[in-house]
């Protein structure tokens, strides 16, 4: 085997994927990150002294390749987590007791299933349930451009879940699905995309016992990881690719590096990805211009007791700013994390006032949720992602399909991954990054 020079561009899920799956094989990795910290859109961060994730930390048990990777890095144990979250009962009024909840609950299934006779019509539910056993049967129904769901969005003309669904099924169990993956309403949401949702929908989830970070802070033992490096230029030559990443010096001057690489990893968000692209194969940048992001804002925050109980740890709330209040874990019911997303969260360049005035607004409402007034706030973090969520496209198969084409142009010298190929979940991330490492060899 011939030992080749790798650059991967992007320390996410995706990228450290593909660069461990290199460096399995022998080659020699160069991974490139912009941030000062691996994990992309995890979030890693801190809350005082604890770690905590921001972003996605939630293992399937499906999981099976992302699974593998952290075992690889990491000798933690699952906890679990399960589905646990409550939408509001369309009928419901706030009284003294607080507003009627119905919960989604994978440890409670009877009380699961009368909440979902709720939320939508008999044909909705007919429908969504042969939609679930696919992808239960199939493991590449959950993902994108799968050929279930590729022959669905063909009959279909792949219409908005509005178009599909009635609207008591779209506002209840579909938004709470495409909310949470991909910043998405129903009506900004596909039935060609639906898999990667119902793939969350039917699965049950765990927690590492410690987080990710343990396993994200090991990876710079296994290659050459530059953080804070953000690549602005790949120059094609005739034996691989030339790399140049600026980093910030003490100065605050960019210092100007570049390497020769054998082959280029480009494990970015689609729109990351296409400016990189467009100068050499404007076509390719031009259609990963068109895939959608959507921003996110997120709050974790102390309280001096539990906000939620051990049998509702989540609640949507609806259309606001704040979609969705949550127990960081099973235990950790006093620390809540706050998700302002969908089409009113949309913040542009929020400041921590706006946040803090946010998430008081939020508390509020999930006060009269409860009935009851929350515990006395200790502590608080944020932080903004401008485009935290990969919202697909329509007929995003047939985009998919155009993107394969015009990347056979790349002779070899570079491949993609991301969560636009695969799905935005961590294991989708996981997939694409390893495909990439398999098709550059």
């Amino acid at each position: 085997m011939t030992v080749r020079s790798i650059a991967v561009v992007g320390g996410g899920i995706s990228g450290i994927a593909a660069a461990v799956a290199l460096t399995r094989h022998g080659h020699h990795v160069l991974l490139l990150e912009s941030e000062d910290l691996l994990g992309g859109r995890t979030g890693p961060s801190h809350l005082g002294e604890r770690p905590i994730m921001m972003g996605g930390k939630n293992i399937g048990r499906r999981y099976s390749h992302l699974r593998a990777l952290l075992a690889e890095l990491d000798d933690g144990t699952f906890e679990d987590f399960g589905i646990n979250t409550s939408t509001v009962a369309s009928s419901a009024r706030s009284t003294a007791r607080g507003t009627r909840l119905l919960p989604l609950d994978s440890s409670r299934p009877l009380t699961s299933l009368r909440s979902l006779l709720q939320m939508g019509t008999p044909r909705d539910l007919l429908r969504l349930a042969l939609l679930a056993r696919a992808v239960r049967r199939h493991d590449d129904a959950r993902f994108l451009g799968s050929p279930t769901f590729r022959r669905l969005a063909a009959r279909r003309d792949d219409p908005a879940l509005t178009d599909y669904f009635s609207p008591r099924m779209t506002s209840s169990l579909l938004r709470l699905a495409t909310v949470r993956m991909n910043g998405a309403e129903p009506d900004e949401a596909y039935l060609g995309t639906l898999g990667t949702n119902l793939g969350l929908l039917t699965d049950t989830f765990e927690q590492l016992d410690h987080g990710l970070a343990p396993a994200l802070d090991r990876v710079p033992a296994r290659l050459d990881v530059q953080l804070s490096s953000r690549v602005t230029e790949l120059r094609p030559h005739a034996t691989g690719m030339q790399v140049q990443w600026t980093t910030s010096s003490s100065s605050h001057t960019r210092d100007v590096h570049t390497r020769d690489a054998d082959g280029v990893i480009l494990a970015l968000p689609a729109h990351a990805a296409a400016p990189l692209l467009a100068p050499h194969r404007p076509e390719l940048g031009r259609l990963l211009s068109t895939v959608r992001y959507f921003p996110a804002t997120v709050a974790v925050v102390k309280y001096a007791d539990d906000v939620f109980t051990s049998e509702i740890r989540a609640v949507a709330m609806g259309d606001g700013p704040c979609s969705n209040a949550g127990a960081y874990g099973t235990t950790d019911r006093d620390l809540v994390r706050f998700t302002f997303s969908g089409r009113r969260g949309r913040l542009d360049s929020p400041t921590r006032a706006d946040v803090d005035s946010l998430v008081a607004s939020a508390e509020a409402n999930l006060s009269d949720t409860f009935g009851r007034p929350l515990p006395e706030r200790l502590d608080w973090t944020w932080r903004h992602w401008s485009a935290a969520y990969c919202a697909y496209s329509r007929h995003h198969a047939r985009l998919l399909d155009q993107i394969a084409t015009e990347s056979r142009s790349l002779d070899g010298r570079m491949s993609l991954a991301g969560d636009y190929l695969l799905g935005a979940s961590l294991e989708a991330c996981c997939r694409s990054g390893e495909a990439a490492a398999a098709a550059l060899l």
